[in-house]
């Protein structure tokens, strides 16, 4: 019992509590492996977790099946609209067969099963003593992702429920199995964040996304994603998001000066398949993996107040005086060379068409090749320097123009054949396998 408060101090406090746990100097993974060994209640059949019965994909299948046409849910009022910060909370919230009560925090866990392996995702309620949306932070998706636990426990342990309009569910790691082995995907090398809104009958990823859509996500009025940047690439701070959705433009919109990245992303995403049942939905993208940067969490704390303050879920927060920066287009620089990359620029610095944004050089001839910018713009992810080869992403430049320059764009080139960069995304087919 004195391992489980220490853990529990462990999520609550920040890693200074752990000091006076002994077993806690081995490492966050540890100790979340100490947490998942509890005993773990039978699991009910219907439950929509993971069982060990056959895949219905071949072995080798790495994407979710095409899920077939669902009906999107009737369009609800802006969630703005939903708070009702004079009226009382007179019920609790039920979810994950517990129920929180008005005005209270409480930890609860999402029971999963993989091939008979039980063990515990731990979510965390707040279920505030005003009436209000239900709101939900998911982080972790890819288990290499730290900064987004981070930043969900400040928040969730930040607020207080007495005064909170509405309710807060975190699942702070919803990839439990690639977070214990600090690596991006899931144990049978599948990207998680693929398979939503995930198939009971599937592959292991899509059994596990399916649980976790039905038992949570599909309770929240609203979704906060939390990402950061894939091997050796960092993002400035920013959100993603539909913005030809009304529902979900309005939403990005009370996130105070954070930069936007108009992106629709690829199917199978968390955000898309939420979207897709009425629930608006963002990709909040900050940092680079495999670290914890204080400085990042902390600017993704701040617009997730600011964002709770504009709807008036907490006290209104006023971080931001400067408009928001929204980029309706953005595109990929290549490495051209192979050698040692050497930028010469930073996040969120904006560049001139032909300026020089880096160096490659062959560490064994010693030659340098410029990499120049091919357009203005500003720089919303960068890999860090590290070796590099022909083809390797390196940068991606955003073009801060409004969506009726867009659309006049994309008629004017209609007829055009598809650019580098679009084929690119077609291949990697995600916003997110690249910075």
């Amino acid at each position: 019992m004195q391992q489980v408060e220490c853990l529990r101090r462990l999520f609550k406090q920040g890693a200074e509590s752990g000091k006076h746990c002994p077993w806690v100097a081995a490492g966050l993974p540890v100790a979340l492996a100490l947490l998942l060994s509890l005993p773990v209640p039978p699991l009910a059949a219907d439950e929509g977790v993971l069982g060990s019965a056959e895949f219905a994909s071949e072995a080798g299948e790495s994407r979710a099946p095409e899920p077939a046409p669902r009906a999107a849910k009737p369009s609800a009022e802006p969630i703005e609209q939903q708070v009702k910060p004079r009226a009382a909370q007179d019920k609790p919230f039920e979810i994950l067969g517990q129920s929180i009560a008005p005005g209270s925090r409480e930890p609860v866990t999402w029971p999963v099963s993989i091939n008979s392996i039980q063990f515990q995702v731990p979510v965390v309620v707040a279920h505030g003593g005003r009436q209000g949306p239900v709101m939900c932070i998911t982080a972790a998706l890819h288990g290499d992702e730290l900064n987004g636990i981070e930043i969900a426990r400040q928040v969730i342990y930040g607020l207080e429920p007495d005064t909170l309009a509405g309710t807060l569910v975190v699942v702070p790691i919803v990839n439990m199995e690639g977070f214990m082995k600090q690596e991006r995907y899931m144990a049978d090398r599948r990207d998680l964040n693929r398979f939503f809104p995930g198939d009971p009958k599937g592959v292991t990823p899509a059994r596990y996304a399916h649980g976790l859509f039905q038992r949570v996500i599909l309770k929240c009025d609203a979704l906060i994603d939390l990402h950061t940047g894939s091997y050796y690439r960092t993002n400035l701070p920013q959100l993603r998001a539909d913005l030809t959705d009304e529902r979900v433009a309005r939403m990005v919109s009370l996130f105070g000066g954070m930069t936007v990245l108009h992106s629709q992303g690829s199917r199978g995403m968390l955000r898309n398949a939420a979207v897709e049942e009425g629930i608006p939905a963002v990709t909040m993208e900050i940092g680079g993996p495999l670290s914890l940067e204080p400085e990042a969490v902390e600017y993704g704390v701040k617009a997730i107040k600011t964002f709770f303050g504009e709807l008036g879920m907490t006290r209104s927060f006023r971080f931001w005086s400067t408009p928001q920066p929204v980029f309706y287009e953005s595109e990929w620089v290549l490495a051209d060379h192979s050698g040692i990359l050497l930028a010469e620029v930073e996040l969120g610095e904006k560049v001139l068409e032909g300026e020089v944004i880096a160096q490659v050089i062959n560490p064994v001839t010693n030659s340098s090749q410029q990499v120049l910018a091919p357009y203005s713009g500003t720089v919303l992810g960068m890999a860090v320097n590290q070796f590099v080869s022909p083809g390797y992403v390196i940068f991606r430049i955003g073009k801060q123009r409004t969506e009726d320059e867009m659309r006049a764009e994309a008629l004017r080139d209609s007829q055009a054949e598809d650019s580098t960069d679009r084929a690119l995304d077609r291949l990697v087919d995600s916003e997110e396998e690249l910075p």
